[in-house]
C-alpha cells in the first residue's frame, strides 16, 4: 500500500459558491469528488507512468460540511486489490471518506 497527500483550499469566489449558500458558503460534495478523482487519475500508484488510470467512486461519506477558505487535506491510499481508499479533513477533523475503483476502459483503441 502506497499513501499520497495533496492540500487544497477553496477560496470565497469559487464558481461553484454561487447560490451554495448565499451568507454561509459551503463547497458542494460534486466540487469535493471532482477533486478526489482528479488526485487519483494523475498519480500513478504502481501503474507505469505512461498510463493513465480512470476511476470511479464505489463509496463516499460525507461527515461535516466544508466552508469556503477552510485548509484541506486529500490522502489517497492504494489497497491491495487495486482500489484507492481517501480521505479528506481539515484541521485533522475528517470531512469525507471513501473508496475509488477502477472504471473499465471501453475507449477504442489506436
Amino acid at each position: 500500500m502506497s499513501t499520497s497527500g495533496a492540500a487544497l483550499e477553496f477560496g470565497r469566489h469559487h464558481p461553484a459558491l454561487r447560490g451554495h449558500f448565499p451568507g454561509n458558503p459551503i463547497i458542494p460534495a460534486v466540487v469535493l469528488l471532482d477533486e478526489v478523482l482528479h488526485a487519483a487519475s494523475t498519480q500513478t500508484h504502481g501503474t507505469p507512468s505512461a498510463v493513465r488510470v480512470r476511476w470511479h467512486i464505489g463509496n463516499a461519506k460525507f461527515h461535516r460540511p466544508l466552508r469556503a477558505g477552510e485548509p484541506l487535506s486529500l490522502e489517497l491510499d492504494a489497497r491491495p486489490d487495486g482500489s484507492l481508499s481517501f480521505a479528506l479533513r481539515c484541521a485533522g477533523a475528517l470531512v469525507a471518506q471513501g473508496l475509488l475503483l477502477r472504471a473499465a476502459d471501453n475507449s477504442p483503441h489506436a
